[in-house]
């Protein structure tokens, strides 16, 4: 992704799509940020329109204490775990519902650049208890000056 004044340049695609995790193994994608902005701006990442659903509940979700069968109520946010780093310092390690406002990046003059890798993976301790719940989401990169007005905002 480029920022040229502010604006995303090209309209990339979804980073994760028919994720197929299977509890211990990870899966990582990178993204690459450069600036061609003039203004000074921070770049942060947040989970965005996160939609869950439980499928129902297997013998096996049951017991290891999955009581939560209602079709809204999955817990798969909450297990799924993200790992977040920029120019390879990690910036955010924890659950995918807890991704808000990370900062990923702060760009000064034009020419900037940052390398974003952001991994995903489900716990192997977690695996009875989300077997059937499925999970929809998206990444929001917002920038904000330094005076914290948003000057733009990228989600996919």
């Amino acid at each position: 992704m480029q920022l040229v004044e502010g604006r995303w340049q090209p309209a990339d695609g979804p980073l994760f799509t028919e994720l197929a995790l299977a509890p211990g193994q990870p899966l990582t994608r990178q993204v690459r940020l450069i600036s061609a902005t003039k203004l000074p701006v921070r770049v942060t990442v947040s989970t965005h329109e996160l939609s869950q659903a439980e499928n129902g509940c297997t013998e096996n979700e049951r017991e290891a204490g999955d009581n939560t069968c209602d079709p809204h109520q999955g817990e798969l946010p909450g297990h799924l775990q993200v790992m977040v780093r920029s120019n390879g310092a990690l910036q955010y390690r924890g659950s995918l519902s807890g991704l808000e406002d990370v900062k990923v990046a702060n760009f000064g003059p034009s020419g900037r650049t940052a390398g974003v890798a952001v991994t995903l993976w489900l716990p192997e301790a977690s695996a009875n208890v989300v077997q059937s719940d499925s999970l929809e989401f998206g990444l929001r990169w917002m920038l904000t000056s330094r005076h914290g007005h948003v000057v733009g905002s990228r989600s996919h």
